[in-house]
């Protein structure tokens, strides 16, 4: 027997499983591939025929013939006319089976690219992945869908069931569908102030791409960005990613100080700004403030980008205007989303922009994902045109309210004596300031081994004599009596941690 049929020969010994999940075929293709690229059958070693495998496998021709498909389709072996099938010549790479072994977390040592950039995004994403499993309280990011919403949302949903390829053959604008964008021009000049047209508005699949978008399109390595500080670590993160230099710019009651921006980076070439309601402060800015940050952008050619999340849930007053509603220069580009305040999973939100930069946030869009869902988008305008939108913002801001001052009222019964608590006026969260030497990040850590979710919010500082310690509490999602009993805990947790250091510190 030749060198060549004594390895077939060897090939062969193996059987087929019929009870596997995995069809015969796929079998056969597996077993031949690993073979050819172990270099077990040499470069050029003819395959039995069809017929004569599957006689031997006791299998249908059918089945090998697939099986040699495959394998000729990836390159693996060659038919030659009338004379049969062969390996192909493969290269001399040190090759592996295709059942690969698990690749470990290093294998990226010695090959070409930033290592600096891959740790920053590893590290991104490793965070992000444990955070998207969190779903106890007070995890943040969650949402609250009462009976009528899901019911409404079903009734909607129902009327595109049956109409995928009707209306949606072909790729769609960029821009996204011009019903949901006119219907969210119509929200947002009538609830925010924005000043803005049908035609000026991107739909994206989050505040995230919108970032992305303008980071992409507006701004370079060269590039400075004035952000608040503490600031949401996503937003960093997304211009850090890019290789843009953070310009942390302190924030008081009044939100990010014009002044020390200006006297740490004057000609900056953008504003990351959350005037509504800053992350992770919860301070609003002040009239005078956004004033002042538009004569700035004006005189400087900067942008703005105003991140305007949570805008819906004032539990106080009348929200003040957004930002963008000010400007008369074109110089705001504003960002906002349904994930907060619907669904998360839903993955749509929307990007206002200056007309001067539709054209090129629309290329830039086009490059990254084509389009948004095009049934979704149907799904939502409809939701928004009858109504449904608006009934659950009014319901589930009342639930929050509720929520909120349940949680207040448990903790300042805990704490009493020991820790004032501060009811902010608006959000999804609540901050818990603490003493000044007591780490936030401790207490988390603790927190958490009693079930208990929860964000520090002194890492989210850059610069150390800005930072201070506190305690953010989400409590979207969640039952009263759920949010209650967590409170209960946690308030215990922290008059013992606060107690405990007292005590540490000899006071």
């Amino acid at each position: 027997m030749s060198k060549k049929n004594a390895g077939w020969a060897s090939l062969l010994d193996f059987t087929v499983d019929k009870s596997d999940e995995k069809p015969i075929y796929w079998q056969i293709y597996t077993i031949i591939c690993n073979a050819i690229l172990e270099r077990r059958i040499e470069s050029g070693a003819p395959l039995p025929s069809t017929r004569s495998l599957a006689d031997q496998l006791g299998v249908s021709r059918t089945s090998v013939v697939d099986a040699f498909e495959i394998l000729a389709a990836e390159g693996y072996v060659e038919t030659r006319h009338g004379s049969g099938t062969y390996v192909a010549q493969l290269s001399e790479l040190n090759l592996v089976s295709a059942e690969r072994p698990t690749i470990g977390a290093q294998d990226t040592a010695g090959r070409k690219g930033d290592s600096g950039r891959l740790q920053r995004l590893a590290d991104i994403g490793r965070s992000a992945n444990e955070n998207a499993l969190m779903t106890v309280p007070f995890a943040s990011g969650l949402c609250t869908l009462d009976a009528r919403t899901r019911d409404a949302w079903r009734r909607t949903s129902s009327k595109y069931s049956g109409s995928l390829g009707d209306t949606h053959r072909g790729y769609s604008s960029p821009l996204g569908s011009l019903r949901l964008r006119e219907q969210i021009a119509n929200y947002l000049r009538v609830s925010r102030g924005v000043s803005c047209e049908a035609s000026q508005i991107l739909v994206v699949s989050g505040t995230q791409q919108a970032m992305d978008i303008v980071i992409r399109t507006l701004l370079s390595t060269e590039s400075k960005v004035w952000v608040e500080d503490p600031a949401y670590p996503s937003s960093k993160a997304a211009l850090t990613a890019h290789g843009v230099t953070c310009v942390p710019v302190p924030i008081d009651g009044h939100g990010m100080i014009i002044k020390a921006g200006k006297a740490l980076a004057p000609e900056a070439d953008c504003a990351f700004v959350t005037p509504s309601h800053q992350f992770a402060t919860g301070a609003i800015m002040s009239v005078p403030r956004r004033l002042e940050l538009l004569a700035w952008a004006e005189k400087t050619g900067a942008w703005i980008v105003e991140d305007d999340y949570d805008s819906e849930y004032r539990f106080a007053g009348r929200p003040i205007t957004a930002l963008q509603g000010l400007d008369s220069r074109g110089s705001v580009i504003y960002i906002g989303t349904f994930s907060k305040v619907l669904l998360p999973g839903l993955r749509m939100g929307y990007l206002v922009a200056p007309p001067a930069l539709v054209d090129a946030f629309c290329g830039c869009r086009a490059l990254l994902d084509r389009h948004p869902p095009s049934s979704q988008q149907d799904i939502l305008a409809d939701f928004l045109a009858e109504g449904h939108f608006l009934s659950h913002i009014r319901r589930t801001r009342a639930y929050y309210q509720e929520a909120l001052n349940a949680i207040v009222s448990v903790l300042q019964e805990e704490l009493k004596g020991c820790l004032e608590i501060q009811k902010p006026d608006a959000g999804m969260q609540l901050s818990i300031a603490l003493p000044d030497g007591v780490s936030d990040v401790a207490l988390c850590a603790k927190l958490r081994e009693h079930g208990i979710a929860s964000r520090a919010l002194s890492p989210m500082f850059e610069e150390t004599a800005n930072r201070r310690s506190a305690v953010l509490l989400g409590y979207s999602g969640f039952s009263i009596q759920e949010l209650r009993k967590a409170a209960r805990t946690t308030g215990k947790v922290i008059r013992e941690k606060l107690q405990g250091d007292r005590s540490a510190q000899g006071r």
